[in-house]
This record gives C-alpha cells, sequence and structure tokens, in this order.
C-alpha cells in the first residue's frame, strides 16, 4: 500500500478489473479501513471493515508490560463478517493489561506467503457486575445479594438460602451520578430500601423498594463538603436507620440520626486509622448496639470497633483475608443471630461467606459466582 492509499499488486495477469495490465497493477482504495478490538473480562472482539486483507486466522494475546505477550485464544469469525472474537475468558480486572489481535492472511503466488497485520490497545477492566449490599428483600429473614451494574446502572437482587443462590430479579436501575450506598427500612414497612448518594452534589436519596419494584423515593439530606456517605444502620436504639458519614481528608466518621429521610440530629464518632475503611456495621458483640466493621485493603485485616451509639468503646482484630480477596459487607447467613462476614474476589467473581462468632471466625462457605457480563 502506497502512501496516498492507494495499492500495488502483482502477479501473473495480463488484465485486471477488466483493464489490460501485464504483471503489475495500481489499485485505487477509496473505501476506509476501519477496526476496533473490543475488551471486556471475559471476550475479546476485533472488528474490521473496509479495504483490508481477508484474514484466515485470527489469535488474540495478553500482556502486562506491553512486551511480553502470553496467548489468550483462537479467534472465532463472527457470521460471515470479517470480525472474530474468542470468549469464555477471565481476564484481570483492576490493572491496567494490553490486548493483542493478530490476523494471518495470504499472498503471492498460488497464496504461498502468509503476512500478519494486527490491532493493540491498553485497557483497565473494573467488575462488570458488584456486590456492594446484602439486605433481606423478600421477608424469608435471610440476606439476599444486592448487587450493581455501573456500565448499565442496573441493580439486580439474588435471593440467597445462606450460602446458596436460590432465585433472581432485576431491581430499578440508578439514575446517573447516584450509587448504592446500602439498603434498610427507612418508612417502618419491614421492607428494605435503597440509600442512594450523588458524589457530585452530596445529596442524599432513599428509594422505597417492594421486594425488587420500586415503590417511590425521597430526597434526603445534602453532606457537607467533604463528606461522603458509607454505610446505615441504627446507632440510638430508635428502631430508625441512621447515615454513617465518612471524611477521607480527617478520617472522620460522624452519625447522621435520621427519622425516614428527615435528618433528626448528629454526633460525631471515631476516627479511623490510616489505611482502614468500614466495610458495614452490625452488632457483633450481642448488645444490641451497632459496630463498625472495618478492613484495610493493604494488609487484608479486618477489625470490629465496639460502639455504643457514636461513642468508640474498644475493638478487636478479626480474621485476616486471603490474597484477592476483599471485605464488602455483613450479615447473618446462617440464622444463629450473629453478623458473618461476606467477601468478593473480583478476578474470579466468586463471594464467600465468613462465619463469625463476634471477632472469631468460625468456618467458612464459598456464595454465588457473580456475572461476567
Amino acid at each position: 500500500m502506497q502512501a496516498d492509499g492507494k495499492i500495488l499488486v502483482g502477479g501473473a495477469f495480463t488484465s485486471i478489473g477488466g483493464q489490460p495490465r501485464n504483471f503489475i497493477a495500481r489499485l485505487s482504495n477509496n473505501i476506509a479501513a476501519l477496526q476496533n478490538l473490543s475488551v471486556s473480562q471475559t471476550t475479546l472482539t476485533w472488528t474490521r471493515s473496509g479495504a483490508a486483507p481477508q484474514l484466515w486466522r485470527v489469535t488474540f494475546e495478553k500482556s502486562t508490560d506491553g512486551i511480553t505477550y502470553s496467548f489468550v485464544g483462537n479467534g472465532t469469525r463472527v457470521g460471515a463478517t470479517s470480525n472474530f472474537t474468542v470468549s469464555g475468558l477471565n481476564l484481570p480486572i483492576l490493572q491496567n493489561i494490553f490486548v493483542r489481535a493478530r490476523g494471518f492472511y495470504r499472498g503471492g503466488t498460488y497464496a504461498g506467503s502468509e503476512s500478519i497485520t494486527e490491532s493493540v490497545r491498553n485497557a483497565y477492566l473494573t467488575p462488570v457486575w458488584t456486590l456492594p449490599a446484602v439486605g433481606d428483600f423478600n421477608g424469608d429473614s435471610k440476606p439476599d445479594y444486592v448487587l450493581y451494574k455501573a456500565s448499565t446502572r442496573q441493580t439486580a437482587l439474588w435471593y440467597m438460602n445462606n450460602n446458596a443462590f436460590v432465585g433472581g430479579a432485576y431491581g430499578p436501575t440508578l439514575s446517573a451520578g447516584w450509587s448504592l450506598v446500602g439498603v434498610a427500612d427507612f418508612n417502618g414497612n419491614a421492607k428494605r430500601d435503597y440509600l442512594l448518594f450523588n458524589a457530585s452534589t452530596r445529596q442524599s436519596a432513599i428509594w422505597y423498594m417492594n421486594n425488587n419494584v420500586f415503590a417511590g423515593g425521597a430526597y434526603g439530606p445534602t453532606l457537607s463538603i467533604g463528606w461522603t456517605l458509607v454505610a446505615v444502620g441504627d446507632f440510638n436504639g430508635d428502631s430508625k436507620p441512621d447515615y454513617v458519614l465518612y471524611n477521607a481528608g480527617t478520617r472522620q466518621t460522624a452519625i447522621w440520626y435520621m427519622n425516614n429521610n428527615v435528618f433528626v440530629s448528629g454526633a460525631y464518632g471515631p476516627t479511623l486509622a490510616a489505611g482502614w475503611s468500614l466495610a458495614g456495621v452490625a452488632d457483633f458483640n450481642g448488645d444490641g448496639k451497632r459496630d463498625y466493621l472495618l478492613f484495610n485493603a493493604s494488609t487484608r485485616q479486618s477489625a470490629i470497633w465496639y460502639l455504643s451509639g457514636a461513642t468508640f468503646l474498644s475493638g478487636a482484630f478479626g480474621p485476616t483475608l486471603p490474597s484477592g480477596w476483599t471485605l464488602v459487607a455483613t450479615g447473618d447467613f446462617n440464622g444463629n443471630g450473629k453478623p458473618d462476614y461476606v467477601l468478593y474476589n473480583a478476578n474470579t467473581r466468586q463471594t464467600a461467606i465468613w462465619y463469625m462468632n463476634n471477632a472469631v471466625f468460625v468456618s467458612g462457605a464459598f456464595g454465588p459466582t457473580l456475572p461476567g457480563s
């Protein structure tokens, strides 16, 4: 191909396109060659169109440095198109990777030569579905998974029996800019509702739910600059869920006591140590008061801070999670009245339940694997 886009061809011919040409010809190329390499955790697709060689096979590879590549799989042609895809993958997430598609095409006398064309792109993959909360939505007194898909803002409920998936249903789709913080019964009808937060406007909102169906909504208070809404739970014993706020700059927490969606009063809570985040709230020591469940992503250590209202009383280290796992929520999954850990492995999309006795690990079981698409 020449710099002006025209194509030089050579071979054993005396005419081409109805024009007399001996052994060599120059062809006009008036159709742009277009391509796109799309990447998800489970599927790679190389889309090609326009004036480009017809490929007879394609391979897909991955790399962490853009230099050394490892084979991922052979591409399969998509119907009668020039596109190729490979699926059933489990590409790493939360890290930069390079993906390369290589196409092979034949030419020369009797197609005796083979050439390569390729496309390379960098990608940073995030989980397709995440697990931001757990709560009982179908009224069977067993906590269910609440899933969220960031690309579509879709929510879904996975009904659970302990660690076993029983069934699922789509929930409402969140509005742009909003995230799901947690679930609790805000209007006192014994049904879990969504607590939402908009990080740009710092506005809070409650979506009242009837199982997986949106029943109505109301705005809650707007947070002050620097504060984020991170959890929900009843801290003053009035059977009404309260907001837990966090200031990343100071690591300070605060409790906003709520009456449904109305702010009543507030109090500062304890300041978290550097490196620690709030994974959930539950009553771990059985005194009827909500405690903080903390997680250190660097050391994978867990800890429980025992609280009386907003006041720190004492703390205890919990178990350390294995590499690759994150502590995402807490709930009583085996029905013994003691909150358990919910773990998630973003690379494998596997969930797990760690059954706890206060801060002590008792046993564990794998839960369902979240969808990859």
